[in-house]
């Protein structure tokens, strides 16, 4: 998915320090962020969120994880057991905290370098999100759709057209439930 390789390009534009990751799911993108940032420095450090294996089927369909156009895919993230040995076995030098729950309980204020907003897909859940890290240098969303009729209840568009200055990465990565996906860019800092 080209949004995907534009995630790790935008790491590696801002070189972030430090990473939260809203989503952490199965770890890889988590990884592959790392990856990009230690390009620039000597060590990173992870903050990943996540319900972890405590997702449910109705959560995965208030939060638009689950689709009939899917047929009834339901992404099942690994426990924070199994991204940790993953972590440990990847011999990058960063250092991590994964926290498990519900964002909207969990999610602490951050000021971090750079977040990746890509957990739950309600609107809710998002803007639940976005208030705890917008005072960090670097937010970048996934989920912005075009092309979609239902941005009132799902993805990032409500939330990020209200913010001045923000940048639109456009992509043709199809959503299952129609339309495209893209990432929606938020620089709080003045970039070198």
């Amino acid at each position: 998915m080209l949004r995907y390789r534009m995630v790790t390009d935008i790491v590696r534009k801002h070189k972030p320090k430090t990473i939260v990751e809203i989503g952490t799911f199965n770890g890889v993108r988590a990884l592959k962020m790392v990856r990009a940032a230690l390009q620039f420095c000597n060590h990173v450090h992870y903050t990943g969120y996540d319900l972890f294996d405590t997702s449910d089927v109705e959560t995965h369909k208030r939060e638009f994880n689950y689709s009939e156009a899917r047929n009834g895919l339901i992404k099942i993230p690994l426990s924070v057991e199994e991204i940790e040995e993953i972590f440990e076995g990847s011999g990058l030098p960063f250092t991590y905290e994964l926290i498990k729950g519900d964002t909207r309980e969990t999610l602490r204020e951050h000021t971090d370098d750079f977040v990746y907003i890509d957990g739950g897909h309600s609107v809710e859940t998002i803007r639940s999100d976005y208030e705890m890290v917008k005072r960090c240098k670097v937010v970048l969303f996934d989920d912005y759709y075009m092309d979609y009729p239902h941005t009132h209840q799902f993805g990032c568009n409500l939330i990020v057209d209200e913010i001045p200055g923000h940048i639109i990465h456009e992509s043709d990565d199809p959503s299952a439930h129609g339309g495209r996906i893209c990432l929606a860019e938020v620089v709080n800092y003045q970039p070198e």
